[in-house]
């Protein structure tokens, strides 16, 4: 898995692979791994795929609780202390890790990585997954600040992912996007042919 999100001038661009093993057998080729969660709020999931979902589906129904008691969208930061503590609670028996990003009225854009054991640390970007190890330093090298231009974050998001897909056994398949804005959200995917252009600007 080769997941990530990252802040640009007015938005956020989620991006991560469609692979998904167990050991060395492949068992998905089109997972999609990156889930709106509410309105407001959406995460990349890393880790096995039956605890993400279990994280997934235990943090919606808690989310939407709350939003029908307060008539609201929930803040960023709540969803992201919400996996928190899901995943920080249940680090001994579930493999879980989670990029939580959206934007709300008090805080704007805002994105949270949330790690295998639990912490939440809140950060312009956030990489994960068994592929981040490859393409940490590449996002490092290349961000230029969350001032960045909707298409320079969606170059640098998809161009990260595909080496990720490129270098990592457990990386591949498609790159599935979301274009996070203040009301909106579009979606995409790039297939093969599509990523080679990408793999020679990452390589």
């Amino acid at each position: 898995t080769t997941i990530i999100a990252m802040k640009y001038d007015s938005g956020i661009i989620l991006a991560g692979d469609s692979r998904v093993t167990i050991e060395d057998d492949i068992i998905n080729r089109f997972a999609d791994k990156i889930t709106k969660i509410r309105k407001n709020v959406f995460c990349c999931r890393s880790g096995a795929e039956s605890d993400t979902h279990a994280i997934i589906q235990r943090a919606t129904f808690h989310l939407s609780l709350l939003s029908l008691e307060s008539n609201k969208e929930p803040p960023i930061k709540m969803a992201a202390n919400l996996f928190h503590e899901l995943c920080y609670k249940n680090r001994e028996s579930l493999e879980c890790g989670i990029i939580c990003a959206g934007w709300d009225e008090v805080d704007g854009f805002q994105i949270y990585d949330i790690p295998f054991d639990g912490m939440c640390v809140a950060q312009p970007y956030a990489v994960a997954g068994s592929g981040s190890q490859y393409v940490s330093s590449y996002v490092d090298f290349h961000f230029n600040g969350e001032n960045m231009s909707r298409e320079k974050c969606m170059e640098l998001s998809t161009n990260a992912v595909t080496l990720g897909i490129h270098r990592d056994g457990s990386s591949g398949g498609a790159v599935r996007i979301i274009d996070v804005t203040k009301d909106t959200h579009d979606s995409k995917i790039l297939y093969h042919e599509q990523l080679l252009k990408f793999s020679s600007y990452a390589i």
